[in-house]
């Protein structure tokens, strides 16, 4: 679910079964980049990254659990999104498009 806050940032609600499983929310990054926060069932993850290189890496207690990568010169919107073992798949898939939607859109 999409919710636009007063200073036009982005906050995103990742739904399991009507549960509330994650607030994702874009954070202004003065010096460039593009940072989120995420606060989950799984706890606070941080996605950083640089829409220029299309590179995001997702990450729990300063460890990455994911990296999401664009596809240059695709003919649409294509990804590589590797997920480290032992975590939540579909839940990391929400947060790749959770990126898209924000970044690439």
């Amino acid at each position: 679910k999409h919710i636009l806050n007063p200073l036009g940032l982005a906050k995103y609600e990742i739904r399991q079964n009507d549960d509330v499983i994650a607030d994702v929310k874009r954070k202004i990054n003065l010096f460039g980049g593009t940072k989120f926060k995420i606060n989950s069932k799984y706890g606070e993850l941080k996605i950083e990254g640089d829409f220029v290189s299309r590179e995001f890496t997702i990450k729990r207690d300063h460890k990455i659990v994911a990296t999401i990568s664009k596809k240059f010169f695709a003919i649409g919107d294509k990804y590589g999104i590797k997920i480290e073992q032992d975590q939540d798949v579909p839940f990391i898939l929400a947060l790749a498009i959770v990126v898209d939607e924000v970044v690439h859109d």
